[in-house]
């Protein structure tokens, strides 16, 4: 028992000398897949957003909150011309996996739970209607992340969830570039640099 409890408080002392806290932020295109049925126009693809915050419980893993803008969808239908625009916001709470590739490049896993807005707006002959719900699906992400100065990465990512707009679902994803720095990395080993 006593060697049980030494091997525990020396895994927890390990991991507490690596925590690192760390915040991002990025952009790029989206893309949601709603239905394009009858339809005379259909924009699937936008511009969105993210931002995120995460805190390294070892040199590997962390716990990561972010925010997500998915753009916007924009849909014409025949023969009335109602216009329709679908838009998806998503607060997600996961865990990351960071793969060093290389010493100044990591490759990310990110895996959670996500709280997604889907806004729907439709517009016919002069009159708006609004509606808006809130779904929980899982979301997935890749990334790749390259130190380009102690503690600052550029990031390349994919992510991937659900939304839902009354009975429609569809994916949403956003590919993005972007920046990330990672606080009170020079305390970190060298060995370990570039993990975001």
């Amino acid at each position: 028992m006593r060697k049980v409890i030494l091997t525990l408080a020396a895994s927890f002392v390990s991991s507490a000398a690596f925590a690192q806290a760390y915040v991002g932020i990025a952009g790029g295109a989206t893309k949601q897949d709603v239905s394009c049925d009858a339809t005379w126009s259909c924009d699937h693809s936008d511009t969105g957003f993210k931002v995120y915050a995460g805190y390294k419980f070892a040199p590997f893993i962390a716990g990561e909150l972010s925010y997500t803008d998915f753009g916007k969808v924009k849909v014409i239908y025949v023969p009335d011309f109602v216009s329709r625009t679908y838009k998806t916001t998503s607060v997600a709470l996961g865990t990351t996996a960071f793969i060093p590739l290389a010493p100044r490049m990591t490759g990310l896993v990110r895996l959670g739970v996500a709280s997604n807005r889907g806004e729907r707006s439709t517009s016919s002959f002069g009159f708006q209607f609004f509606s808006s719900e809130t779904h929980t699906h899982p979301y997935f992400g890749l990334g790749l992340a390259v130190e380009v100065a102690r503690g600052l990465s550029i990031n390349g990512a994919f992510d991937l969830t659900k939304t839902e707009y009354g009975s429609e679902k569809a994916n949403a994803s956003l590919l993005s570039v972007g920046l990330s720095y990672e606080f009170c990395a020079t305390a970190r080993p060298r060995s370990h640099r570039g993990l975001q």
